[in-house]
Protein backbone atom coordinates (compact mmCIF):
# COMPACT_ATOMS: atom_id res chain seq x y z
CA UNK A 1 0.00 0.00 0.00
CA UNK A 2 1.79 3.05 -1.35
CA UNK A 3 2.66 5.77 1.29
CA UNK A 4 2.15 3.73 4.37
CA UNK A 5 -0.82 2.64 6.57
CA UNK A 6 -2.75 5.21 8.01
CA UNK A 7 -3.03 8.32 10.01
CA UNK A 8 -3.04 7.47 13.86
CA UNK A 9 -2.87 3.86 12.44
CA UNK A 10 0.73 3.84 11.24
CA UNK A 11 2.71 5.61 8.44
CA UNK A 12 4.94 3.26 6.08
CA UNK A 13 7.12 0.52 7.83
CA UNK A 14 7.27 3.13 10.85
CA UNK A 15 4.27 1.91 13.30
CA UNK A 16 2.61 4.12 16.05
CA UNK A 17 4.06 1.41 18.71
CA UNK A 18 7.60 1.83 17.34
CA UNK A 19 7.01 5.80 17.72
CA UNK A 20 5.99 5.28 21.35
CA UNK A 21 9.22 3.16 21.80
CA UNK A 22 11.69 5.93 20.16
CA UNK A 23 10.14 8.80 21.43
CA UNK A 24 8.49 10.59 24.36
CA UNK A 25 5.05 11.61 23.98
CA UNK A 26 5.21 15.60 23.07
CA UNK A 27 7.82 14.59 20.00
CA UNK A 28 5.50 11.87 19.00
CA UNK A 29 2.68 14.02 17.15
CA UNK A 30 5.66 16.16 15.55
CA UNK A 31 7.88 13.49 14.35
CA UNK A 32 4.59 11.53 12.80
CA UNK A 33 3.31 14.99 11.51
CA UNK A 34 6.71 15.93 10.07
CA UNK A 35 6.72 12.62 8.05
CA UNK A 36 3.76 13.83 6.30
CA UNK A 37 4.77 17.15 5.64
CA UNK A 38 8.60 16.47 4.54
CA UNK A 39 9.02 12.77 3.06
CA UNK A 40 7.07 11.12 -0.30
CA UNK A 41 5.06 9.01 2.41
CA UNK A 42 1.16 9.55 2.82
CA UNK A 43 -1.45 9.02 5.39
CA UNK A 44 -3.90 6.49 4.82
CA UNK A 45 -6.75 5.53 6.59
CA UNK A 46 -6.90 1.28 7.42
CA UNK A 47 -10.31 0.09 7.25
CA UNK A 48 -11.11 -2.21 10.09
CA UNK A 49 -11.07 -6.03 9.08
CA UNK A 50 -13.85 -8.28 9.10
CA UNK A 51 -14.38 -11.15 11.43
CA UNK A 52 -13.12 -13.66 8.33
CA UNK A 53 -10.24 -11.42 7.12
CA UNK A 54 -9.15 -11.04 10.67
CA UNK A 55 -8.75 -14.66 11.46
CA UNK A 56 -7.53 -15.08 8.34
CA UNK A 57 -4.67 -12.43 8.74
CA UNK A 58 -4.25 -14.33 12.31
CA UNK A 59 -3.51 -17.61 10.89
CA UNK A 60 -1.11 -16.17 8.40
CA UNK A 61 1.10 -14.76 10.54
CA UNK A 62 0.48 -17.99 13.09
CA UNK A 63 1.82 -20.33 10.03
CA UNK A 64 -0.23 -23.27 10.87
CA UNK A 65 -3.52 -25.05 9.99
CA UNK A 66 -4.85 -25.42 13.35
CA UNK A 67 -8.02 -23.05 14.33
CA UNK A 68 -7.36 -19.70 15.31
CA UNK A 69 -9.00 -18.70 18.72
CA UNK A 70 -12.01 -16.38 18.46
CA UNK A 71 -10.38 -14.57 21.24
CA UNK A 72 -8.19 -12.89 18.64
CA UNK A 73 -11.53 -11.17 17.15
CA UNK A 74 -12.81 -10.81 20.29
CA UNK A 75 -9.67 -8.62 21.34
CA UNK A 76 -8.74 -6.83 18.35
CA UNK A 77 -11.95 -5.96 16.80
CA UNK A 78 -10.59 -6.17 13.18
CA UNK A 79 -7.60 -3.75 13.65
CA UNK A 80 -5.33 -4.22 11.71
CA UNK A 81 -2.39 -3.95 14.19
CA UNK A 82 -4.19 -5.07 17.27
CA UNK A 83 -4.82 -8.32 15.27
CA UNK A 84 -0.76 -9.60 15.19
CA UNK A 85 -0.03 -8.90 18.23
CA UNK A 86 -2.56 -11.24 20.01
CA UNK A 87 -1.64 -13.90 17.08
CA UNK A 88 1.62 -13.42 18.25
CA UNK A 89 0.86 -14.31 21.72
CA UNK A 90 -1.21 -17.30 20.62
CA UNK A 91 2.14 -17.84 18.51
CA UNK A 92 4.30 -17.69 21.52
CA UNK A 93 2.74 -20.00 24.17
CA UNK A 94 0.86 -16.88 25.86
CA UNK A 95 -2.86 -18.27 24.83
CA UNK A 96 -5.52 -16.29 27.10
CA UNK A 97 -2.71 -14.86 29.33
CA UNK A 98 -3.75 -11.37 28.49
CA UNK A 99 -2.52 -7.99 26.42
CA UNK A 100 0.08 -8.84 24.60
CA UNK A 101 3.51 -6.78 25.30
CA UNK A 102 3.59 -5.07 22.07
CA UNK A 103 0.38 -3.61 23.18
CA UNK A 104 0.15 -3.11 27.16
CA UNK A 105 3.44 -1.23 27.19
CA UNK A 106 1.79 2.12 25.08
CA UNK A 107 -1.61 1.51 26.40
CA UNK A 108 -0.28 1.33 30.33
CA UNK A 109 1.80 4.49 29.23
CA UNK A 110 -1.51 6.80 28.07
CA UNK A 111 -3.23 5.33 31.57
CA UNK A 112 -0.03 6.59 33.52
CA UNK A 113 -0.82 10.04 32.79
CA UNK A 114 -4.26 10.30 33.41
CA UNK A 115 -4.99 12.01 36.79
CA UNK A 116 -5.82 9.64 40.32
CA UNK A 117 -9.58 11.14 40.03
CA UNK A 118 -9.61 9.99 35.98
CA UNK A 119 -7.82 6.41 36.70
CA UNK A 120 -10.15 5.48 39.54
CA UNK A 121 -13.17 5.90 36.78
CA UNK A 122 -11.56 3.85 34.20
CA UNK A 123 -11.20 1.67 36.75
CA UNK A 124 -14.56 1.11 37.22
CA UNK A 125 -15.13 0.87 34.00
CA UNK A 126 -13.43 -2.22 33.43
CA UNK A 127 -14.41 -3.83 36.38
CA UNK A 128 -17.80 -3.45 34.77
CA UNK A 129 -16.85 -5.02 31.61
CA UNK A 130 -16.22 -3.41 28.05
CA UNK A 131 -18.82 -0.79 28.53
CA UNK A 132 -21.17 0.91 31.39
CA UNK A 133 -24.07 2.76 32.33
CA UNK A 134 -22.89 6.37 33.42
CA UNK A 135 -25.33 6.30 36.29
CA UNK A 136 -23.69 3.21 37.66
CA UNK A 137 -19.94 4.62 37.20
CA UNK A 138 -20.92 7.69 39.62
CA UNK A 139 -22.57 5.71 42.23
CA UNK A 140 -19.27 3.67 42.50
CA UNK A 141 -17.03 6.64 42.21
CA UNK A 142 -19.35 8.89 45.17
CA UNK A 143 -19.50 4.94 46.95
CA UNK A 144 -15.70 5.36 47.23
CA UNK A 145 -15.69 8.54 48.88
CA UNK A 146 -15.68 11.12 45.58
CA UNK A 147 -18.92 13.36 45.15
CA UNK A 148 -20.55 13.22 42.44
CA UNK A 149 -19.43 16.36 40.80
CA UNK A 150 -16.05 15.74 41.12
CA UNK A 151 -16.47 12.04 39.46
CA UNK A 152 -18.24 13.61 36.63
CA UNK A 153 -15.03 15.70 36.17
CA UNK A 154 -12.76 12.67 36.54
CA UNK A 155 -15.54 10.95 33.62
CA UNK A 156 -14.57 14.55 31.55
CA UNK A 157 -10.74 13.75 31.90
CA UNK A 158 -10.60 10.56 30.94
CA UNK A 159 -12.85 11.44 27.85
CA UNK A 160 -10.58 14.11 26.64
CA UNK A 161 -7.61 11.48 27.37
CA UNK A 162 -9.31 9.02 24.33
CA UNK A 163 -9.10 6.36 26.93
CA UNK A 164 -13.19 5.92 26.96
CA UNK A 165 -15.48 7.51 25.34
CA UNK A 166 -19.28 8.63 25.69
CA UNK A 167 -21.50 6.14 23.91
CA UNK A 168 -25.53 4.52 24.61
CA UNK A 169 -24.79 1.00 26.50
CA UNK A 170 -27.70 -1.38 27.16
CA UNK A 171 -28.41 -2.11 30.97
CA UNK A 172 -30.81 -4.55 31.91
CA UNK A 173 -31.99 -4.78 28.23
CA UNK A 174 -32.24 -0.96 28.29
CA UNK A 175 -30.14 1.72 26.24
CA UNK A 176 -28.62 4.43 28.75
CA UNK A 177 -26.16 7.07 28.73
CA UNK A 178 -22.97 5.25 29.81
CA UNK A 179 -19.23 4.69 28.96
CA UNK A 180 -17.16 2.65 27.11
CA UNK A 181 -13.51 1.48 26.51
CA UNK A 182 -12.39 2.30 22.92
CA UNK A 183 -10.61 -0.97 22.16
CA UNK A 184 -10.94 -4.28 24.15
CA UNK A 185 -6.94 -4.18 24.77
CA UNK A 186 -7.40 -0.45 26.74
CA UNK A 187 -9.88 -2.08 29.08
CA UNK A 188 -8.09 -5.57 29.12
CA UNK A 189 -4.56 -3.89 30.16
CA UNK A 190 -6.35 -1.61 32.76
CA UNK A 191 -8.13 -4.49 34.00
CA UNK A 192 -4.94 -6.47 34.19
CA UNK A 193 -3.38 -3.62 36.19
CA UNK A 194 -5.40 -3.59 39.30
CA UNK A 195 -4.30 -5.32 42.19
CA UNK A 196 -6.72 -8.13 43.55
CA UNK A 197 -8.17 -6.25 46.37
CA UNK A 198 -8.79 -3.58 44.15
CA UNK A 199 -10.26 -6.04 41.49
CA UNK A 200 -12.44 -7.33 45.00
CA UNK A 201 -13.57 -3.62 46.62
CA UNK A 202 -14.53 -2.12 42.92
CA UNK A 203 -16.42 -5.76 41.78
CA UNK A 204 -18.01 -5.50 45.51
CA UNK A 205 -19.40 -1.57 45.34
CA UNK A 206 -20.40 -2.30 41.63
CA UNK A 207 -22.72 -5.34 43.52
CA UNK A 208 -23.67 -2.97 46.35
CA UNK A 209 -24.91 -0.32 43.55
CA UNK A 210 -27.01 -2.36 41.76
CA UNK A 211 -28.94 -4.77 44.68
CA UNK A 212 -31.37 -2.59 45.00
CA UNK A 213 -32.41 -2.91 40.52
CA UNK A 214 -34.47 -6.53 41.17
CA UNK A 215 -33.85 -6.93 37.53
CA UNK A 216 -29.76 -6.62 37.50
CA UNK A 217 -29.63 -10.73 37.53
CA UNK A 218 -26.68 -10.47 35.27
CA UNK A 219 -24.90 -7.66 36.84
CA UNK A 220 -25.14 -9.48 40.12
CA UNK A 221 -23.89 -12.81 38.51
CA UNK A 222 -21.17 -11.05 36.98
CA UNK A 223 -20.11 -9.22 40.14
CA UNK A 224 -20.85 -11.09 43.29
CA UNK A 225 -18.32 -13.70 42.43
CA UNK A 226 -15.27 -11.42 41.57
CA UNK A 227 -16.25 -9.68 45.16
CA UNK A 228 -15.87 -13.44 46.61
CA UNK A 229 -19.26 -12.85 48.15
CA UNK A 230 -21.02 -15.12 49.92
CA UNK A 231 -24.27 -13.95 48.37
CA UNK A 232 -22.70 -15.51 44.65
CA UNK A 233 -23.76 -18.69 44.76
CA UNK A 234 -27.46 -17.92 44.89
CA UNK A 235 -27.55 -14.82 42.32
CA UNK A 236 -25.15 -17.12 39.84
CA UNK A 237 -28.38 -20.16 39.69
CA UNK A 238 -31.23 -17.20 39.34
CA UNK A 239 -29.07 -15.92 35.91
CA UNK A 240 -28.39 -19.64 35.27
CA UNK A 241 -32.63 -19.85 35.38
CA UNK A 242 -33.41 -17.14 33.91
CA UNK A 243 -31.22 -17.64 30.91
CA UNK A 244 -32.72 -21.11 29.97
CA UNK A 245 -36.13 -19.66 30.31
CA UNK A 246 -35.21 -17.40 27.57
CA UNK A 247 -33.60 -20.14 25.96
CA UNK A 248 -29.95 -18.26 25.86
CA UNK A 249 -28.30 -21.50 26.38
CA UNK A 250 -24.75 -20.87 25.88
CA UNK A 251 -25.40 -17.80 28.55
CA UNK A 252 -26.90 -20.61 31.27
CA UNK A 253 -23.88 -23.42 30.66
CA UNK A 254 -21.68 -20.17 31.52
CA UNK A 255 -23.33 -19.40 35.00
CA UNK A 256 -23.99 -23.07 35.51
CA UNK A 257 -20.49 -24.24 34.93
CA UNK A 258 -19.63 -20.92 37.23
CA UNK A 259 -21.89 -22.15 40.03
CA UNK A 260 -20.88 -25.50 40.18
CA UNK A 261 -16.91 -24.99 40.11
CA UNK A 262 -18.33 -22.73 43.16
CA UNK A 263 -20.36 -25.07 44.75
CA UNK A 264 -17.45 -27.92 44.36
CA UNK A 265 -14.42 -25.09 46.31
CA UNK A 266 -17.12 -24.46 48.88
CA UNK A 267 -17.67 -28.12 49.49
CA UNK A 268 -13.90 -28.84 49.30
CA UNK A 269 -13.21 -26.11 51.80
CA UNK A 270 -16.08 -27.69 54.27
CA UNK A 271 -14.82 -31.14 54.66
CA UNK A 272 -10.93 -29.86 55.31
CA UNK A 273 -12.64 -27.84 57.78
CA UNK A 274 -14.03 -30.73 59.23
CA UNK A 275 -10.93 -32.59 58.62
CA UNK A 276 -9.19 -30.24 60.59
CA UNK A 277 -11.74 -30.39 63.65
CA UNK A 278 -11.15 -34.22 64.06
CA UNK A 279 -7.25 -33.93 62.86
CA UNK A 280 -4.79 -34.41 66.16
CA UNK A 281 -2.95 -31.31 67.00
CA UNK A 282 -0.01 -30.26 64.88
CA UNK A 283 -1.42 -31.56 61.69
CA UNK A 284 -1.96 -28.99 58.67
CA UNK A 285 -3.58 -30.27 56.40
CA UNK A 286 -2.85 -32.52 53.00
CA UNK A 287 0.65 -31.01 50.87
CA UNK A 288 -0.11 -28.46 48.34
Amino acid sequence: MPGGRGRGEGLGDFSPLSARRNFPPPARRQVLDLLIRQSPAAAVELPRLSREACLALTADALGTGSAVPERVWELSLGNPLFTLEPARAVRNGEGRAGAPEGVRQPVAERLGRLGPAARRVVDAVAAAGQDAALTEVLDVARHGGHPRLSAAEAVEAAVAASVVEERQVVSEGRPVAGLAFRHPLVRLTCYEGLSAVRRRLLHSTYAEAVLRRPEAVDALAAHLPRADDPRATGHLRQASERAAALSANDTADRYYAELTDRLDALAADSALARVRMRAPAGWRGPAG
